[in-house]
């Protein structure tokens, strides 16, 4: 028996509401690594760094545009 959404990527707001200067947002699932990777500016490879650092990387839109500079933890 298969359970429903097993091996869905979700993505939830990791940080309660309110204002601050830090949004978290928790991905996960069997795709998030590669969800995540098509995001990031060119060159990062996600599965290359090293898991429980952080990273100063670039989220661009899909067709590529920067759309913000983020702190990425593996």
């Amino acid at each position: 028996m298969e359970i429903p959404g097993i091996y869905d990527t979700i993505a939830a707001i990791a940080t309660p509401p309110g204002r601050g200067s830090i949004a978290g947002i928790r991905i996960s699932g069997l795709l998030a690594f590669q969800s995540v990777g098509k995001l990031l500016s060119a060159g990062k490879e996600i599965l290359t760094l090293s898991p429980r650092h952080s990273y100063l990387v670039w989220l661009n839109t899909l067709d590529g545009k920067r759309l913000d500079q983020v702190t990425l933890i593996r």
